[in-house]
Parts: structure tokens; sequence; C-alpha cells
């Protein structure tokens, strides 16, 4: 008689595991040598003060085809920081990302002015709930 596998069980993870899970993503500097083109979905996170918590993190989104940074956490979540300019579009033909240059050069200028590029964290996204 053949063995039947049993199908996976789904667990819930605690809190705890969900947040080792999620500092467990791939985060890199974003002054680290790395690709030119940062894609929709990464996520910046970068030292903060008032009116964000200490630490906060901004979700590069595309919105009607304007790429945007929308603040993904604390209390000011949900709202658009910025739609990003043209110039900070990657310069690769037909690439839909943003350029990692124009993103350290601009930072302070465009994005964040209370920390240098130097600080920022880069993640290719969130991980997807499983």
């Amino acid at each position: 008689m053949p063995v039947r596998a049993r199908p996976p069980v789904k667990r819930r993870l605690s809190e705890a595991a969900r947040r080792r899970r999620f500092q467990s993503r791939v985060w890199r500097k974003l002054t680290d040598p790395a690709p030119e083109e940062i894609w929709r979905g990464a996520v910046f996170r970068f030292p903060a003060r008032w009116p964000y918590e200490d630490t906060v993190d901004y979700l590069l989104t595309d919105q009607n085809g304007d790429f945007a940074l929308v603040v993904a956490t604390g209390y000011k979540a949900g709202i658009i920081k910025l739609v990003l300019p043209d110039e900070a579009y990657a310069p690769r033909e037909g690439a839909r990302a943003i350029s990692r240059s124009w993103m350290i050069s601009n930072w302070e200028r465009w994005i964040y002015e209370e920390c240098g590029a130097r600080d920022v964290l880069v993640a290719d996204g969130y991980p997807a709930p499983r």
C-alpha cells in the first residue's frame, strides 16, 4: 500500500518570529556597490526625527507611471512623501526603475535632509506573507 504524503501544516508565526523574519531581509547600505537600478517595491530604512519615529521606512511605488516614496511605518504610514522627478529614473533604456546614483547624490536635497545617504539601508522589498 503506497504511503500518502501529508499536506503541509500551516502554522501562525509568533510576533517575535515575524519580527526575526522581517529583520533577516537582505538590507544593504544605499551607498554600497550594487546595480544602478532600484525597482518598484524597494524599501529605504533610515534614522529619523520628529514627526517620524526613530527609524522610518519609505516604500518605492509606481503611481500611475510616476515613481513616489510612501511612508511605510509608524504614525505617518500611508502618506505619499514625494513624487520623484524625471531625473531620478534609471538611465538604462526600457528600465522602469530609479537610479541609485541619483538617490545617493540627491538624498538630502529631495528625500530627507536630516540624514545622509550613507545612513540609508535599502532592501528589495518586504517579505510576502505565507
